[in-house]
């Protein structure tokens, strides 16, 4: 086997290990799961979770990331390389695909975002703060974005952090909403009118006039 193939497995090795960690800490919670649950979870024994991560706390806190890449990498392919949208329709189309890839991934890990919101005021400052490094590294990117369209000249001037950080929040608290508090007796809403609403309230709050 050579080197590139040698890579490409630890890569494959080290998902699986993660994918298997996000259902054991879903079913378990952090507190609870063991490296020995996780192991035998991703079909691997013990001591190969120890050939990629240090400790279980180390795999849980390289689990956002799981969340987080998949809903930037469409984001940065759509706002920044080369084919990205001149007007005020086409931002409205490139966000409404965005809102609709980030409720796809937060549905797809819902367990896990449960998990997460039950075990992250176990930990202290500092580690909660890191643990949400990779996280607010999306929110970066979405200031990025707002600031290079004020630049264009297709947004209005506005303070990026506030709008970023709300946009976000929107998001995120109607799959909450929808999926752990909303009530048998009252009918969920489509997930694709959510994106296109979302995107509606936000964008032209902010469209240049």
């Amino acid at each position: 086997m050579g080197p590139a193939s040698k890579r490409k497995r630890k890569v494959v090795r080290r998902e699986q290990i993660l994918e298997a960690a996000v259902r054991v800490f879903a079913r378990r919670g952090f507190g609870n799961a063991t490296v020995a649950e996780i192991a035998e979870e991703a079909d691997v024994a013990a001591g190969t979770i120890y050939n990629y991560f240090e400790s279980k706390e180390e795999l849980f806190m390289s689990i956002p990331q799981l969340i987080s890449e998949p809903m930037l990498a469409t984001f940065l392919k759509d706002a920044f390389e080369g084919n990205e949208p001149t007007d005020i329709t086409g931002e409205e189309r490139l966000l409404a695909r965005s809102c609709a890839k980030a409720i796809e991934t937060l549905l797809q890990n819902l367990d896990l975002v449960k998990s997460i919101l039950a075990s992250v005021v176990t930990l202290d400052d500092e580690t909660r703060a890191e643990y949400f490094r990779q996280p607010l590294q999306a929110l970066t990117i979405m200031e990025r974005y707002f600031r290079d369209r004020i630049e264009r000249g297709i947004f209005r001037e506005m303070n990026t952090a506030i709008v970023a950080q709300a946009y976000a929040v929107l998001v995120i608290m109607f799959v909450l909403i929808q999926e752990l508090i909303r009530t048998a007796d009252v009918a969920p809403l489509a997930y694709e009118e959510i994106s296109q609403e979302l995107t509606k309230l936000l964008l032209y709050g902010i469209e240049k006039r």
